[in-house]
């Protein structure tokens, strides 16, 4: 009766931890058999092992912009693999670590680190995976309206500050498409920080592209005119 609870009980750290069944026997008999303990212990030997960062060559990144529009965030993970990048439960993952970037204004990397469950569930995922993830980029935006854009299986990211005079329906539709128009045309852009220039690429008539008109809906003579009403204060892109 006792080996077969004990059995059930590989069985179940195995689910929760995606180690390999000895691993999972060792732990829980140097832990007397007391699952969480075998949690702790895993992530211990998992954090212990040397890599090279070097070798985390593929990336995925999200955004999110808080409630009030006037903070937003990118963060980005780097993993061994692809198919690690593309899961549902790393990008959900990802989402969380938003949430509390928002929530307590991180600032750095380390900020989220500092936060204990992040660093235990970082742990868990490398543990799920059987790979190395690491988080490589934090990016915050502050200004009166803040729009984000993520595309193409999180690979093309755009987050953009902008100084809004006015709170308008057709304005944030005009912000909308010049946050896709400013990924389209980002080599244009050899500086990400370049502000002066691409508020003037948007604001010069000879530069407006006809496709944008189309796809905001409206006509020259409108976008010119509620143009005054936006600045892009910063901006980053991640192509």
């Amino acid at each position: 009766m006792i080996i077969r609870k004990n059995k059930l009980k590989i069985i179940n750290l195995r689910k929760l931890t995606q180690f390999s069944y000895l691993l999972c026997r060792n732990a829980l008999i140097k832990n007397n058999w007391n699952i969480n303990k075998s949690i702790i212990y895993l992530r211990k030997l998992e954090s212990n092992k040397k890599e090279n960062n070097s070798k985390l060559i593929y990336k995925v990144f999200y955004s999110e912009v808080n409630k009030e529009k006037n903070l937003g965030y990118i963060i980005g993970l780097k993993a061994k693999t692809e198919e690690v990048t593309k899961n549902k439960i790393l990008l959900k993952f990802l989402k969380k670590i938003l949430k509390l970037c928002l929530n307590y204004h991180y600032k750095t990397i380390n900020d989220i680190y500092e936060n204990d469950l992040i660093k235990n569930e970082l742990l868990d995922k490398n543990i799920m995976f059987n790979d190395k993830i690491i988080i490589n980029k934090l990016v915050c935006i502050k200004s009166n309206y803040v729009y984000n854009y993520n595309h193409f299986n999180n690979k093309i990211i755009s987050l953009i500050g902008f100084k809004i005079k006015k709170n308008n329906k057709l304005i944030k539709r005009i912000i909308k498409y010049i946050s896709l128009d400013i990924i389209s045309k980002n080599s244009l852009f050899k500086n990400n920080y370049d502000i002066l220039k691409l508020n003037y690429f948007y604001k010069t008539n000879k530069n407006i592209d006809p496709l944008l008109l189309k796809r905001i809906r409206i006509n020259l003579k409108k976008y010119i005119y509620y143009l005054k009403y936006i600045n892009i204060s910063n901006y980053y892109i991640i192509n």
